[in-house]
C-alpha cells in the first residue's frame, strides 16, 4: 500500500537466508538486516508483534481459522488504529496526520455520568 520496504529485519531464520530470498530483497532495493544476540531486544519486540497480531488474526477469523488471509486489511486497520504505549498514537495518525473517523470520540454526558458513579461505587468497595 505504501511501497517496498527499505529494510527488512530478521532473525537469522534459515527460512530467510535461501538464495531466493536474498535475491528477491536485492532486486527490490530493501536491505535485510540481522538482530544479534547483542541487541535481544529486537526478537523480543518482533515476538510481541507477532503474538499481537497471531491474537488479532485469531479473534477475528473466530471459528474460521483458514481464512486468516481473507482478514488481513480488517486485521491492519485495527493494528494501525491501536494506539501504541510507545508512541501515544496509533500508526493511522502518525501516516496520515488524523483519527479514522469511527474512532473519532463521541460524548454522551448521560454515559460520562453513568461511568463515573460505578467508578465511585468501585473505589469505595
Amino acid at each position: 500500500m505504501h511501497g517496498v520496504l527499505s529494510f527488512i529485519v530478521s532473525d537469522r531464520d534459515r527460512k530467510f537466508l535461501p538464495t531466493f530470498w536474498t535475491t528477491l530483497w536485492r532486486r527490490f532495493d530493501t536491505s535485510l538486516k540481522y538482530n544479534s544476540t547483542v541487541h535481544s531486544q529486537t526478537d523480543g519486540q518482533m515476538k510481541v508483534v507477532n503474538h499481537t497480531l497471531g491474537n488479532l488474526l485469531t479473534s477475528i477469523c473466530g471459528d474460521k481459522p483458514r481464512a486468516w488471509d481473507q482478514v488481513l486489511p480488517q486485521a491492519e486497520f485495527a493494528y494501525d488504529s491501536t494506539v501504541h504505549s510507545s508512541t501515544g498514537m496509533s500508526r493511522f495518525s502518525i501516516v496520515y496526520k488524523k483519527v479514522p473517523r469511527y474512532l473519532r470520540k463521541k460524548f454522551s454526558s448521560a454515559a460520562s455520568d453513568m461511568a463515573e458513579q460505578v467508578l465511585n461505587v468501585q473505589q469505595s468497595v
